[in-house]
């Protein structure tokens, strides 16, 4: 269950809070709870390989198109490494036919240059285009074949801003130990993250003994119908806090 705040807050993500909840009916109980961001998404690679380097912090907000992580994988290596040689092979050809081109040639073996020339030049685009497809798709480095960046997702703009948009890895502070040099697919999630400037939620853990009185607080079967509760930390029993609990989480 989610129990939704509409104003923003500066609490940082991943803090644990052990709270009162009162909903109506006059049902109260403990129940542990995280702060999160209400916009959140998960991280995930666009292709299998080893995590090699873990580039975000715990607890540390970045903007967007930030690197998250560096991965490897040897079938991209190879791929990477294939589309080198056949730029730089095509490359010398390309220079090679000019040079030819500059020699005194018979019209017949000078018609025969210029069309390997073209020949030349196409190759060079294919394999200029298998490498921009290959950065593009997975974030591979030129550079460092076989290796790809893991980026931060855009988020959707729902919402107006007043400030700039900025996001934190909701995981907890042990995610970097968790993906050292971890083997991942595309289907495993990678990280969570959320955007730290809008609202926050606190994420609570209803025991399994008042879920059936909670329910039965709802007065219909709307999705988007919402209970009004009171929230009270451990840490700060004099103050209690209002918020929402969404049926539909």
């Amino acid at each position: 269950y989610v129990i939704c705040a509409n104003a923003a807050t500066t609490v940082s993500s991943g803090v644990v809070v052990l709270a009162l909840i009162v909903i109506p009916y006059e049902l109260k109980m403990d129940a542990k709870g995280q702060m999160l961001p209400v916009e959140r998404m998960p991280v995930y690679s666009p292709r299998a390989g080893f995590v090699k380097q873990i580039v975000v912090k715990p607890r540390e907000a970045f903007n967007r198109k930030q690197v998250l992580l560096v991965m490897h994988d040897t079938e991209l290596e190879q791929l990477m490494t294939q589309a080198r040689n056949k730029l730089l092979h095509a490359q010398d050809k390309h220079q090679q036919l000019e040079q030819q081109l500059g020699s005194s040639l018979a019209p017949q073996d000078k018609s025969r240059v210029e069309l390997e020339k073209l020949q030349a030049r196409a190759e060079i685009q294919s394999a200029q285009g298998d490498l921009e497809r290959l950065v593009t798709n997975f974030g591979a480095r030129p550079s460092s074949p076989g290796y790809f960046q893991i980026m931060s997702p855009e988020f959707s703009a729902n919402r107006s801003r007043t400030v700039a948009p900025r996001w934190l890895v909701i995981n907890g502070n042990d995610f970097q130990s968790e993906l050292q040099e971890r083997f991942v697919k595309p289907s495993d999630q990678l990280l969570r993250i959320g955007e730290v400037t809008g609202d926050w939620e606190v994420e609570i853990r209803i025991p399994e003994k008042h879920i059936a009185q909670v329910r039965s607080a709802y007065k219909t079967a709307d999705p988007n119908e919402e209970l009004d509760v009171d929230l009270k930390l451990t840490s700060d029993a004099t103050s209690t806090y209002r918020g929402k609990l969404p049926r539909s989480k």
